[in-house]
């Protein structure tokens, strides 16, 4: 496989790709918690507390969406790249290769 160079258009690519991904997604996601969030407050007549509560579901929601969106974007291709997970050394695609190898073996003499 060959590996591309990391540049300031792969960068800026990548990067924007994760960035709309956020803003669009954690503001909807928030839009809902925070609408049910003041509705359910609102029911229990504590809508004082919303600030307090808020800033816990902006935390959590930033969080799951982040972990998402990345999720995503290691899924995306890119025009004419995408992310790559690959081992930093070879020995696990050695490893791998060889227990393949000798799976196959043992599949085919059976």
């Amino acid at each position: 496989m060959k590996e591309l160079e990391v540049t300031w258009k792969h960068t800026i690519i990548i990067w924007w790709g994760v960035t709309w991904r956020e803003v669009v997604f954690g503001s909807l996601v928030w839009i809902a918690m925070e609408g049910g969030l003041v509705l359910v407050l609102s029911i229990f007549g504590r809508v004082e507390d919303a600030e307090v509560y808020s800033q816990f579901i902006e935390f959590i929601v930033a969080t799951l969406v982040g972990v998402w969106v990345m999720k995503a974007v290691l899924a995306t291709k890119f025009g004419n790249f995408r992310i790559a997970l690959v081992p930093s050394t070879h020995e696990p695609l050695e490893k791998s290769v060889n227990e393949n190898s000798t799976l196959r073996d043992t599949q085919c003499v059976n």
